[in-house]
């Protein structure tokens, strides 16, 4: 894949093939700039390849998109909702139930240890806890695959075992993870 910049093309990807099973949880580890975002983006139908082949699922990405989690590098949580409405906006847009919303908001703020934050709009959480609202609201639908842009940058060692157990347990929170 390539990218026209005012200095002339730049390779972002070049030969990249990945094939997962079901279970699976794969970490994609490069230097800044080498590509990693870009693979995600790819897989989540954000950006087009340039050249080559993309499946996901067994279709094209965007096509697979209402299958698929996608937790950014940065928090891009809602500015005017607060943290379990942030949570619920992932579901909202996927068709869920109010009620049931609420329930599984709440639920996933609890895993991410926020559930006494569930009130607090972005502005009154530190970095941490806004990255973890964002892991909230991505794990919230349930998606068959879940890929995130350095999910754990600001956590503690602590709760990164915490929730890399939860991800891959057997019950609710099982899933097929891409992750950079």
């Amino acid at each position: 894949m390539e990218f026209q910049t005012m200095s002339g093309p730049v390779r972002g990807l070049d030969d990249v093939s990945l094939g997962l099973r079901g279970g699976e949880f794969l970490v994609l580890v490069g230097r800044s700039g080498s590509g990693k975002t870009t693979a995600l983006n790819v897989l989540a139908g954000l950006d087009t390849a340039t050249s080559g082949e993309v499946s996901v699922l067994g279709q094209p990405p965007v096509a697979a998109r209402p299958q698929l989690g996608y937790m950014f590098a940065r928090d891009a949580l809602l500015p005017w909702r607060t943290a379990l409405k942030n949570v619920e906006f992932g579901l909202e847009v996927r068709g869920f139930a109010k009620s049931e919303r609420r329930a599984l908001a709440r639920d996933y703020l609890d895993l991410v240890s926020l559930k006494r934050f569930a009130d607090n709009y972005p502005s009154q959480l530190s970095q941490g806890q806004r990255q973890r609202v964002a892991l909230a609201r991505t794990w919230a639908p349930s998606p068959k695959i879940l890929l995130m842009d350095e999910p754990f940058r600001r956590s503690t060692h602590r709760r990164v075992n915490r929730f890399t157990r939860s991800s891959c347990a057997c019950g609710p929170l099982t899933r097929r993870a891409l992750s950079s």
